[in-house]
């Protein structure tokens, strides 16, 4: 924000030596919307169905989606690093998205009336979060 302030003046310079065209503002306004608003919104109703943790892998998948569109769209070579790369990120992503079974975990069914699913983290002593393995 400050940057863009900062800037402003030098953009006002330019102002005369420009000229507006439709391709260029499409070129911006698409990924501005569909990159950032649409997927935001579907990346929340990811995180709504399978977690925070789950949905993370999406992240995990950006790279690979960017060699594979860099390969396509624009006959890159790939380099073995790269491969290696994509591995681990794939791994990473499995291991991330594995559920622990051996942990029991309780239906909402099962849990005392009134109680949210997650439980009341007020009662919970601080030392009861072991949450990170």
């Amino acid at each position: 924000m400050v940057s863009s302030v900062l800037f402003l003046p030098l953009g006002f310079l330019g102002v005369p030596d420009s000229t507006f065209e439709v391709k260029s503002t499409v070129a911006l306004v698409i990924p501005g919307v569909v990159g950032t608003g649409v997927v935001w919104a579907l990346f929340v109703g990811l995180v709504g169905r399978v977690g925070a943790v789950r949905s993370s892998i999406v992240g995990y998948l950006i790279p690979i989606v960017a060699l594979v569109l860099g390969v396509v769209v624009l006959s890159e070579n790939v380099a073995a690093i790269q491969i290696a790369g994509v591995l681990i990120a794939l791994v990473g992503g499995y291991i991330i998205s594995r559920i622990d079974r051996t942990a029991k975990q309780e239906t909402p069914a099962e849990m005392p009336s009134g109680e949210a699913p997650m439980g009341d983290f007020a009662e919970v002593p601080p030392a009861a979060f072991h949450m990170c393995r």
